[in-house]
C-alpha cells in the first residue's frame, strides 16, 4: 500500500488526508476556495495542505505525542509510519502505525497507533500505546495538536470564537464553572474540559472525546494553535495490555449547533447512555428560600401552603429539604454519617410520611461522598478514605478542606450503600447529590493540581473511573425509580449515570455575583443545552423570585427554555400575586431544550427558539433576551428564515398576554434592560384558532388536552388537562372577520384587533368544551 495514503472527502467542502509523515491533514471549509473532486485529486500528495492565508482557518496537520516523566515525546521524533489498515465503506478507515525504538531502549518494540476515521465533514481517531514490557508511567496522551505541526501555515485563529464547556457545575470558587463562549483576540490562552467548539465567520468546527469512562480530556486554544490532550495518571502500558486513549471526535460545517448536537448524540452511543425516558420533574426546595436556617415548623408550613394550591399539588412531584437539616461537626460541615440535627429528629419521620403520603417524592440535600476535617471517620475509618501515595487520607475538598470516601475499596462502597439504603427506607426518593467532584477533582489548596499533574488516588483505576464507580453505587443503592440530581459534579464522565445535572453555579437574585449571578447562570443554559436528554436532564438551578423583576423574568424565562426541572424555592406564604402568577405558569415543565441561534456568534445570545410540537398544531416559542441595562429594539423581519414561517405568521406575547400583530406587519419589539420578550409564532389560520393562553408558557402544549376544529359544524373543541382542570386563567382566540361566535351563557370578552378579526377571552371549565361559530 502507498505510504501516502489519503482520504478525501468532497462533501461539505472538507477534505482529509494522511501524508507520509502520518499527519493527518485537515483543510476546514473555506469562503474562498470551495474544493472540487479535480482540484482534491490534485492536492493529494505531498505535505499539507496550505492555503497561503487565503483561508480563514487555515490547513491543519495533527498529531499525537506522549508525555512521560517530565519529557514530552513526539512522532515528529519517529520514522515515517505505515498505513496497516484501509478500508472503504460509507467512511474510510486507516490505522497508522509508529515505532517508537528511536525514544530509548524503554520504547524497544513498542509501538504509536492512530485509528482514523473519516466521513464526510467529521472524521474520529482513538490512540493505542503497545508494548511487549512495561514501559514508563504515561502522564498524558496528546490526541492532536496543530501547533508543532504546521510550521509556515497559516492557522488565523485571531477573532475566533471558542465555546469552553465547564469542569463541573455548582463550584462558586472556580472559574471551571462556566461554560460560555469566549472572544479570542489572539493572546489568551483558553481551554474547555471534554469538548469545545470553535467558530471563525460562517464556518464552525467542534471537537472533543466521544466518552469519558477512563481519562478527563481537554481542549486547548492558544496563538500557536488547537490541541486535546487526556490526563493517564501514571498508568504505564503492560504487556498485553496496552494503553488505549478516549476516542475522539471533529466536525466541520456551517451549522455549529448541529455539530454540538452530533457530537453529544454520537457520544451517548460511545456511552451507552439511555435518553432520559421520564420527563422533567417540578418541585420546592429549602435552599433558596431558607439557606440552612430552617425549622420543623418552617417545613411543615410551606408543605401546607403547597398542598392548600390545587394547581401547585397536582403538578409538583418532590418536595426537596436542602442543605441544613444534617447533624454537623461546625456550622455548615456536615458529618458524614448522614443522621437529622437534633432539632429536626423527633419529627423527622413526621414530615417524610407527610410528604409520601401525597404521593410526593421525598427529596434529600447529601454529600455521600464528601468527608470533612474533624469528621470520626479519620480517626474510627480512615481507611474508606482516597489515600495518597504514602497511605495518609489525600485532602480532597469536601465543604471546606475535607477528604472523601473511596468508591473503589468495598468497605468504603458497603458504608455508602448502607447510609443511601437507610434514607431510601425512610422515603427518600429524590436526592441532590453534592460534592460530587470530591471523587475527581485537584486539591482546592493545591493551585498546582488542575488535573495535570500525576495523581493515583484509587487503586489500580483512574479518578474518572472511580467517579462513575461512585456514581454507579448511588444509582444501585436508590434504585432505578429514585431521582438523582448529580450537583457540584463533572460533567463528562457522568453521562448516563444520573438523571439530572446542575449545569452551573449556585443561582443568585441579582444580575451578577461572582460566579452565581443570573447572567452567568444563563450563559450556561445557552452553552449547554445541547447535552439535554443527550446525556442527561440539565438542571439550571433553583426558580428563584426575589430581585428585580425584569432580571427575575430574565432567568425564569431562561429556565423554561432549558427543559430542565422547575424547583421552586420560595417562602410560599410572601410571595405576590405576579409571582404565583409565573410559578403557575412555568410548571410543569416542557421538558425540551430551547435552541440559542447565536450561541456561536454571541457570548451573550439573544434569539433562542423552542419548537412546540402538539397532535393538533405546532409552534414556536421566540426567547428574546436583553443583556443589556438599557432597552432595545428587535426587528422580528430578519426572523423570517430563522422560524420557517411565511410573512402573515401570528405573533402573542406570552408575559404580557396581549396579540402583537404578524410578521408581515414587520413590528419592532422593545425589550427592556436586562430583560426578556417571550413571544408564541403561530401559522395564520382562516377560522378561528387559538392565539394564546394565561395557563402556561407553552400556550397550549401543557395545558390543553384536544383542541381540533370541525369545518363542517363550525365547531372548535378543546379541553383542558387534567392537571389544569381548577385553573381559573383564560385562553384567547382570534376570530376571523368572516366568523362570529354563537355567545350562550359563557362569559366572553371580545375586542378589535389590528386585521380587522376579534379576540375573543374565554375561560374553560374541566372537560371538554365546543365552542359553535357561524359565518357571517
Amino acid at each position: 500500500m502507498d505510504a501516502l495514503t489519503t482520504l478525501p472527502s468532497i462533501r461539505g467542502n472538507i477534505f482529509f488526508h494522511v501524508n507520509e509523515r502520518g499527519f493527518l491533514c485537515i483543510e476546514p471549509p473555506q469562503s474562498e476556495l470551495p474544493l472540487t473532486p479535480t482540484l482534491a485529486a490534485s492536492r493529494v500528495r505531498g505535505q499539507a495542505l496550505s492555503l497561503s492565508g487565503r483561508g480563514k482557518m487555515g490547513s491543519w496537520k495533527i498529531a499525537p505525542w506522549i508525555y512521560s516523566q517530565k519529557q514530552r515525546f513526539s512522532v515528529l521524533d519517529l520514522d515515517p509510519p505505515r498505513v496497516e489498515e484501509f478500508q472503504v465503506g460509507k467512511s474510510k478507515i486507516a490505522r497508522v502505525v509508529w515505532n517508537l525504538s528511536r525514544w530509548g531502549s524503554n520504547w524497544i518494540d513498542s509501538r504509536l497507533s492512530w485509528s482514523l476515521r473519516l466521513d464526510s465533514n467529521f472524521c474520529s481517531l482513538q490512540l493505542t500505546l503497545e508494548t511487549p514490557s512495561q514501559t514508563p508511567p504515561i502522564d498524558h496522551l496528546g490526541l492532536f495538536n496543530t501547533a508543532e505541526t504546521t510550521p509556515g501555515l497559516t492557522q488565523t485563529w485571531k477573532g475566533a470564537k471558542f465555546l469552553k464547556m465547564a469542569y463541573c457545575g455548582a463550584w462558586p470558587e472556580s472559574p471551571l464553572t462556566k461554560s460560555r463562549l469566549e472572544h479570542f483576540s489572539g493572546e489568551e490562552s483558553f481551554e474547555s474540559w471534554w469538548l469545545a467548539a470553535l467558530r471563525l465567520e460562517q464556518h464552525a468546527w467542534v471537537g472533543g472525546a466521544l466518552s469519558f469512562t477512563r481519562f478527563a480530556s481537554r481542549v486547548m486554544l492558544n496563538a500557536e494553535g488547537l490541541s486535546l490532550t487526556q490526563n493517564t495518571e501514571g498508568l504505564r502500558a503492560e504487556r498485553e495490555r496496552p494503553l488505549i486513549s478516549e476516542p475522539v471526535w471533529m466536525g466541520f460545517s456551517q451549522d455549529g449547533l448541529d455539530l454540538l448536537e452530533k457530537y453529544a448524540h454520537l457520544s451517548s452511543l460511545q456511552m451507552k447512555v439511555h435518553p432520559p425516558r421520564r420527563s422533567s420533574p417540578a418541585g420546592w426546595g429549602t435552599w433558596q428560600a431558607y439557606d440552612d436556617h430552617f425549622s420543623a415548623t418552617d417545613l411543615k408550613k410551606e408543605f401546607a401552603a403547597l398542598q392548600r394550591d390545587p394547581s401547585l399539588r397536582r403538578r409538583m412531584a418532590f418536595f426537596e429539604i436542602d442543605h441544613g437539616w444534617e447533624n454537623v461537626l461546625a456550622p455548615r460541615r456536615p458529618e458524614y454519617d448522614w443522621f437529622p440535627r437534633p432539632a429536626l429528629k423527633k419529627q423527622w419521620k413526621s414530615i417524610l410520611g407527610k410528604i409520601s403520603k401525597e404521593k410526593k417524592w421525598a427529596g434529600l440535600w447529601i454529600a455521600p461522598f464528601a468527608v470533612n476535617a474533624g469528621s470520626r471517620c479519620l480517626t474510627e475509618n480512615s481507611k474508606l478514605l482516597v489515600r495518597e501515595e504514602k497511605g495518609f487520607p489525600q485532602v480532597m475538598g469536601g465543604k471546606g478542606r475535607g477528604y472523601a470516601l473511596d468508591p473503589t475499596r468495598p468497605a468504603a462502597a458497603a458504608r455508602v450503600r448502607s447510609i443511601l439504603t437507610a434514607l431510601r427506607k425512610q422515603g427518600i426518593r429524590y436526592i441532590k447529590a453534592d460534592y460530587l467532584r470530591c471523587l475527581l477533582s485537584p486539591d482546592p489548596t493545591d493551585s498546582s493540581d488542575d488535573l495535570d499533574v500525576r495523581r493515583r488516588h484509587h487503586k489500580e483505576v483512574t479518578r474518572v473511573q472511580a467517579y462513575r464507580q461512585g456514581l454507579k453505587l448511588l444509582r444501585q443503592s436508590m434504585g432505578s425509580q429514585s431521582w438523582i440530581l448529580a450537583c457540584g459534579a463533572p460533567l463528562g464522565p457522568a453521562a448516563g449515570l444520573a438523571d439530572s445535572m446542575r449545569i452551573g453555579s449556585d443561582i443568585r437574585p441579582y444580575w451578577t455575583d461572582g460566579q452565581s449571578g443570573i447572567s452567568q447562570s444563563v450563559r450556561n443554559i445557552a452553552a449547554t443545552y445541547f447535552l439535554h436528554r443527550r446525556w442527561w436532564i440539565n438542571d439550571p438551578d433553583d426558580l428563584v423570585l426575589d430581585g428585580i423583576p425584569n432580571e427575575i423574568l430574565f432567568w425564569a424565562t431562561a429556565l423554561a427554555l432549558s427543559g430542565g426541572p422547575i424547583t421552586v424555592s420560595a417562602k410560599m406564604a410572601q410571595l405576590k400575586s405576579w409571582q404565583k402568577k409565573l410559578i403557575r405558569q412555568l410548571i410543569p415543565p416542557y421538558g425540551q431544550a430551547a435552541r440559542p441561534l447565536d450561541l456561536l456568534k454571541d457570548p451573550d445570545p439573544k434569539l433562542w427558539v423552542l419548537p412546540i410540537h402538539t397532535s393538533w398544531e405546532d409552534w414556536n416559542l421566540l426567547g428574546l433576551f436583553n443583556w443589556e441595562e438599557s432597552p432595545r429594539s428587535q426587528p422580528l423581519e430578519d426572523l423570517l428564515e430563522v422560524l420557517r414561517q411565511d410573512r402573515s405568521a401570528l405573533l402573542w406575547d406570552v408575559w404580557e398576554g396581549r396579540a402583537l400583530g404578524s410578521l408581515e406587519s414587520d413590528p419592532h419589539l422593545t425589550i427592556p434592560g436586562r430583560s426578556v420578550r417571550l413571544i408564541a409564532v403561530r401559522t395564520k389560520f382562516n377560522r378561528p384558532q387559538i392565539l394564546g393562553t394565561d395557563h402556561h408558557f407553552t400556550q397550549g402544549a401543557m395545558e390543553l388536552k384536544t383542541c381540533s376544529w370541525n369545518p363542517q359544524k363550525l365547531e372548535l373543541k378543546i379541553s383542558l388537562s387534567p392537571l389544569f382542570s381548577d385553573s381559573k386563567e383564560f385562553i384567547y382566540i382570534r376570530c376571523p372577520a368572516n366568523y362570529q361566535m354563537v355567545i350562550d351563557k359563557r362569559r366572553v370578552s371580545q375586542e378589535p384587533l389590528w386585521d380587522g378579526t376579534t379576540l375573543l377571552r374565554v375561560r374553560l371549565n374541566p372537560g371538554n368544551q365546543i365552542f359553535s361559530f357561524r359565518e357571517v
